[in-house]
Protein backbone atom coordinates (compact mmCIF):
# COMPACT_ATOMS: atom_id res chain seq x y z
CA UNK A 1 0.00 0.00 0.00
CA UNK A 2 1.36 3.34 -0.66
CA UNK A 3 2.58 6.02 1.87
CA UNK A 4 -0.45 8.57 0.82
CA UNK A 5 -2.74 5.71 1.78
CA UNK A 6 -1.71 5.77 5.82
CA UNK A 7 -1.06 9.41 5.76
CA UNK A 8 -4.86 10.10 5.11
CA UNK A 9 -5.52 7.48 7.72
CA UNK A 10 -3.30 9.61 10.02
CA UNK A 11 -4.55 12.89 9.22
CA UNK A 12 -8.48 11.62 9.43
CA UNK A 13 -7.02 10.61 13.14
CA UNK A 14 -5.21 13.92 13.85
CA UNK A 15 -8.10 15.95 12.40
CA UNK A 16 -10.75 14.16 14.46
CA UNK A 17 -8.92 14.15 17.82
CA UNK A 18 -8.12 17.86 17.34
CA UNK A 19 -11.61 18.27 16.57
CA UNK A 20 -12.64 16.37 20.13
CA UNK A 21 -10.31 18.40 22.18
CA UNK A 22 -11.65 21.98 20.37
CA UNK A 23 -15.28 21.03 20.65
CA UNK A 24 -14.41 19.87 24.50
CA UNK A 25 -12.25 23.28 25.28
CA UNK A 26 -14.55 25.65 23.41
CA UNK A 27 -18.03 24.11 23.24
CA UNK A 28 -20.33 25.16 20.77
CA UNK A 29 -23.11 27.17 22.42
CA UNK A 30 -26.76 25.83 20.80
CA UNK A 31 -29.86 27.08 21.85
CA UNK A 32 -33.72 25.94 21.94
CA UNK A 33 -36.35 28.03 20.59
CA UNK A 34 -36.90 29.52 24.16
CA UNK A 35 -33.49 30.94 24.01
CA UNK A 36 -32.38 28.24 26.90
CA UNK A 37 -29.14 26.23 26.38
CA UNK A 38 -29.39 22.72 25.39
CA UNK A 39 -27.77 19.91 26.94
CA UNK A 40 -26.99 17.66 24.42
CA UNK A 41 -23.86 16.54 22.60
CA UNK A 42 -22.98 18.89 20.16
CA UNK A 43 -23.16 17.95 16.61
CA UNK A 44 -19.65 18.80 15.80
CA UNK A 45 -18.05 16.28 18.51
CA UNK A 46 -20.18 13.77 16.87
CA UNK A 47 -18.30 14.50 13.52
CA UNK A 48 -15.20 14.70 14.81
CA UNK A 49 -15.98 11.28 16.69
CA UNK A 50 -17.01 10.26 13.30
CA UNK A 51 -13.53 11.19 11.58
CA UNK A 52 -11.34 9.49 14.20
CA UNK A 53 -13.62 6.34 13.45
CA UNK A 54 -12.91 6.50 9.95
CA UNK A 55 -9.09 6.91 9.98
CA UNK A 56 -8.95 4.11 12.25
CA UNK A 57 -11.23 1.60 10.46
CA UNK A 58 -9.13 2.48 7.45
CA UNK A 59 -6.17 1.67 9.15
CA UNK A 60 -7.33 -1.36 10.58
CA UNK A 61 -8.55 -2.13 6.60
CA UNK A 62 -5.42 -1.60 5.25
CA UNK A 63 -3.39 -3.40 7.85
CA UNK A 64 -5.47 -6.76 7.55
CA UNK A 65 -4.99 -5.96 3.71
CA UNK A 66 -1.28 -6.31 3.96
CA UNK A 67 -1.50 -8.94 6.60
CA UNK A 68 -3.59 -11.10 4.06
CA UNK A 69 -1.35 -10.37 0.65
CA UNK A 70 1.50 -11.22 3.19
CA UNK A 71 -0.28 -14.44 3.52
CA UNK A 72 -1.09 -15.23 0.21
CA UNK A 73 2.63 -14.57 -0.72
CA UNK A 74 3.91 -16.62 2.04
CA UNK A 75 1.53 -19.66 0.64
CA UNK A 76 2.08 -19.06 -2.41
CA UNK A 77 5.61 -19.08 -2.54
CA UNK A 78 5.54 -22.21 0.07
CA UNK A 79 3.86 -24.00 -2.98
CA UNK A 80 6.30 -23.37 -5.33
CA UNK A 81 9.30 -24.58 -3.57
CA UNK A 82 7.54 -27.86 -2.32
CA UNK A 83 8.82 -29.23 -5.56
CA UNK A 84 12.32 -28.14 -5.56
CA UNK A 85 13.39 -28.97 -1.82
CA UNK A 86 17.37 -29.64 -1.48
CA UNK A 87 19.11 -32.49 -0.42
CA UNK A 88 20.87 -31.45 3.18
CA UNK A 89 24.24 -30.54 2.20
CA UNK A 90 24.20 -30.05 -1.65
CA UNK A 91 25.29 -27.25 -2.87
CA UNK A 92 26.73 -25.87 0.88
CA UNK A 93 30.18 -24.78 1.26
CA UNK A 94 32.16 -26.34 4.55
CA UNK A 95 34.77 -23.63 4.80
CA UNK A 96 31.42 -20.33 4.51
CA UNK A 97 29.42 -22.14 7.28
CA UNK A 98 32.33 -22.71 9.74
CA UNK A 99 33.08 -19.40 10.96
CA UNK A 100 33.43 -19.84 14.69
CA UNK A 101 36.77 -20.07 15.71
CA UNK A 102 37.92 -23.38 17.09
CA UNK A 103 37.85 -23.73 21.49
CA UNK A 104 40.97 -23.82 23.00
CA UNK A 105 42.00 -25.13 26.34
CA UNK A 106 41.96 -22.02 28.78
CA UNK A 107 42.45 -24.18 31.85
CA UNK A 108 45.58 -23.20 34.02
CA UNK A 109 47.29 -25.91 34.39
CA UNK A 110 50.94 -25.37 35.06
Amino acid sequence: MSRRYWIACGLLIGTGLLGVVLVCLFPPEHFDQDGQLIGEMPPEFGFALALVWLGLLGALAGAAALGTIRLWRWQRGKKRRRGRERLPGAGSCPAKTSRVAPLTDRSNKP
